[in-house]
């Protein structure tokens, strides 16, 4: 993360998005969950990524306002957030797009 990230959003007091020139960034209780390369479909979570219940919640708010990539499930391409909205385990199909690289685990 660049040192000139500024606040974008506040969730609540523990859970903010960060921005700088190249990404948008979803922190949790000072902890860096991911980030998201703007214009791109280049999206990055760290192992913290389904650390709690809540960090979840937020993480896929951040996920619908923030990124805007292409994701592949049975031979079909859909937005992040029509994958997200259609399915009824969330956290599953982040499970699945991490297996097949399409988010990329990172530091």
């Amino acid at each position: 993360m660049q040192p000139n990230a500024k606040l974008l959003h506040k969730y609540n007091a523990n859970n903010v998005v960060l921005e700088d020139d190249d990404y948008y960034y979803f922190m949790s209780y000072y902890t860096l969950i991911a980030k998201y390369k703007k214009n791109s479909d280049s999206l990055y979570f760290t192992n913290s990524w389904n650390y709690s219940r809540t960090t979840l919640t937020y993480l896929y708010k951040f996920l619908f306002e923030y990124t805007c990539i292409s994701i592949k499930i049975d031979n079909s391409v859909y937005g992040i957030q029509t994958a997200l909205y259609r399915t009824s385990n969330k956290r599953k199909l982040l499970e699945d797009l991490i297996k097949t690289n399409q988010i990329i685990m990172f530091g």
